[in-house]
Formats: structure tokens, C-alpha cells, sequence
């Protein structure tokens, strides 16, 4: 890949000088901010009319990190009061504070301001450490007068929200966000540049957000058409993202006569590994939709928790004396259940009752857990 760009930096305590340089005419032609420069290197240097910006041109990396080193040698750290160390390693002062000390800066008294960076025009926008949005965003020009008018704007903002700080923060974008920094430390406005990959992380997970609104909005009217949800959604237990994953693995329920073929596309259903005279452990064939197997499972442990009658069952089933289940065993077999009674509501138009599955457990005693097929709905006598 040919390099294209060079970012040098040197860094100490709070303070730091930077260079950005971009080859021009197969020269690498090197940007930073103006401190004293002392002379150095006066033939090969030009100043940037607007904003002081030393200029000095070299042939190639090694003879532009030299001049770069020299340069830091001469001049003074910006409000630092000495010279920095040329043999300091530079890496220790790219950071600074542990990442608990960073978030602390920003407090309920810290007016944050974003800015969008690009070549000509920026666009900005304030809001407080909550994510309080405060007036409009603003579009301002990539020069002096439109710096101007960018930090009257949000100082106005602060002073009329009782804000005490403020903390500006910009992606580094190209070398367009050198002239607004350097203005700012002028102004002696405290900025921080923030990592592009996260900008384009947080801009992804807000994108998703809005998304998933949308989903949910559509997801709402759809299971609105459907009568019997509002019944099934007055089950303890049971929420509206399990109806909708529930009726998405099996389309539609006018397709099945009856529920063991939901049981059965779940995988649901057992099997028995015997071989002549062996006979083996009866298992779930786990076959089917295991997406489908999934979600019962995961709406099966609320269930259990919460209601009432699901979690009489789950301790008749493992607390029984004549062929007591495992504990995993007994939520198999609770998941049928599950099946059928979703089947009958949507499918037969019947009313789920807890007090008639309560009433019937005693029943239970004598059958095994391999062959519950017992349904209990009570006929909607509005029909």
C-alpha cells in the first residue's frame, strides 16, 4: 500500500505538538502549529496566512521526522513553562489517565459539543453528559469568521444552560480538523478528536435503533390482526416477542390439524434407541426447527418462574413418587404443553384457564412423561 500520509506527534503531560504531512510533487510537505520556532529551518518553512501554521517540506520520512525532532527541540510546550525532553518517549504521553479518569472529566456541569468535520462547511450540535440536546445544530465555514461564530454560539448556549465547561470533540478527519483545533486552543476551549472507528460504531448502533422502532411498530400492527393474541398475551408469562417468533418458525396455523406436528417440526418429539433385545434411553429426536426448539425453551423458563400453574406443574412433574422427571425432562415436557395450548387458542378459538390446569394435576400420577397429552382449555362459550 503507498503511503499516502504521515502523522507525527509529540506528547507531554496535557500538552501536545503534532504534524501532519501529505505528499506534494513527490515531497512531503509537513503541517503543525505555530509555537516559537526560533529560526529553525527559516529556508524551508512558510507561515499559513490564517492561522500561523508552520509549513517545511522534506524529501522522505526519515529527513521529515528528523526536522520534525529538531523543531521540538527549539520550541516551548504551549502553557507547559519548560522544554520537553527530545529522549522522552512519545508513547507515554498519548495516554495520559486511566479510562476512568477520562469519563470523570465530563460532568452534569460539562457542555459537550459534536462536531461533524469536513472540507468546507462543518456542522455542529451541543448536549449535556444525558445526551440533552440543547438548540439546533449549526453549519459554519472552515475559516476564521466561521470559527468565530461557532464558539460564540456554543458559549452562548452554556451561559444561558448554567453549563460551566465545555469540552469540544471532533473525528480526525483528514488534516480539515487541524485549523479548528489550533483556533480553539487559541480560544483556550479545551478539544479532544475521537477515534473514527467509534463514530462509526455509534453511528451503526443508532441506525440499528431506529430500525428495531420500526420492526416494532410493524411487528404491533401485524399481531394486532390477529384476535386471539390479546388473550395469549394475558398469559403470566408470555410476551409479545414470543407469539411473534412463535407464529414466524411455523407460518401459518391453519396449515397443522393438530398440535403433535408442531411438536414434531420443533423436534420435540421422543425417540427410543433400542436394538433387539437392547433397549436404550428414550431422547427428544431434536430434529425440526431448532430455531423453533429454541424459542419454546426460552419462553418455557419464565413460565416456570412465574406462572402460577406452569410452575405447579414443573414440581408435579420432578417431585412426583411413582416416575418422577429430571428437572430438564420436566420443561420438554412443559413445552408441549405450551404447544398445544397455543394451538387451541389460535387454532380452536378456546380459552386458556390456570385454575383448570391446577384442578387437573392430580391426574398426572399415573401417566408418564412420554405421554402427556392431556389439553387444558376451556370451550370459549361465546362462540
Amino acid at each position: 500500500m503507498e503511503l499516502s500520509h504521515v502523522h507525527l506527534g509529540y506528547y507531554r503531560n496535557d500538552n501536545d505538538i503534532e504534524a501532519v504531512g501529505f505528499f506534494e510533487d513527490d515531497e512531503l510537505v509537513f503541517y503543525f502549529d505555530d509555537s516559537d520556532d526560533k529560526g529553525l529551518f527559516k529556508e524551508n518553512q512558510q507561515r499559513h496566512e490564517l492561522f500561523g501554521i508552520v509549513i517545511f517540506k522534506a524529501c522522505d520520512y526519515e529527513e521529515a521526522e528528523g526536522k520534525f525532532n529538531e523543531w521540538v527541540r527549539c520550541i516551548w510546550v504551549p502553557d507547559a513553562g519548560q522544554r520537553p525532553d527530545p529522549n522522552t518517549n512519545q508513547g507515554d504521553y498519548k495516554m495520559n489517565s486511566t479510562q476512568n479518569e477520562r469519563i470523570n472529566q465530563i460532568t452534569s456541569s460539562t457542555l459537550i459539543v459534536g462536531v461533524d468535520i469536513a472540507k468546507f462547511k462543518h456542522v455542529a450540535r451541543v448536549q449535556d453528559y444525558r445526551g440533552v440536546e440543547f438548540g439546533r445544530p449549526i453549519t459554519f465555514e472552515n475559516n476564521r469568521e466561521g470559527f468565530a461564530m461557532f464558539v460564540s454560539w456554543f458559549r452562548k448556549i452554556a451561559t444561558e444552560q448554567g453549563f460551566q465547561d465545555t469540552v469540544v470533540g471532533m473525528e480526525p478527519t483528514g488534516h480539515f480538523w487541524l485549523n479548528l483545533a489550533h483556533f480553539l486552543r487559541e480560544q483556550r476551549v479545551t478539544c479532544t478528536v475521537v477515534n473514527p472507528l467509534h463514530v462509526k460504531k455509534s453511528k451503526e448502533l443508532d441506525e440499528l435503533e431506529c430500525k428495531f422502532e420500526e420492526l416494532e411498530a410493524r411487528l404491533d400492527e401485524l399481531l394486532g390482526q390477529i384476535p386471539q393474541v390479546k388473550q395469549l398475551l394475558a398469559i403470566k408469562g408470555i410476551g409479545r416477542d414470543s407469539i411473534a417468533g412463535f407464529l414466524a418458525e411455523i407460518g401459518d396455523i391453519e396449515h397443522y390439524r393438530h398440535p403433535k406436528q408442531i411438536i414434531k417440526l420443533a423436534g420435540l418429539n421422543l425417540k427410543e434407541n433400542t436394538s433387539g433385545k437392547h433397549k436404550g434411553q428414550t431422547k427428544i429426536t431434536k430434529r425440526g426447527r431448532k430455531r423453533l426448539r429454541a424459542l419454546l425453551f426460552r419462553v418455557m423458563m419464565p413460565l416456570v418462574a412465574k406462572n402460577r400453574a406452569f410452575k405447579a406443574l414443573h414440581e408435579h412433574y420432578t417431585k412426583r413418587p411413582d416416575n418422577p422427571l429430571k428437572k430438564m425432562q420436566s420443561l420438554i415436557a412443559l413445552c408441549g404443553k405450551l404447544v398445544r395450548i397455543l394451538f387451541g387458542v389460535l387454532k380452536k378459538g378456546h380459552r386458556y384457564s390456570e385454575e383448570k390446569m391446577l384442578q387437573d394435576i392430580p391426574r398426572f400420577t399415573e401417566v408418564s412423561w412420554g405421554s402427556l397429552n392431556s389439553c387444558f382449555f376451556i370451550k370459549d362459550e361465546r362462540k
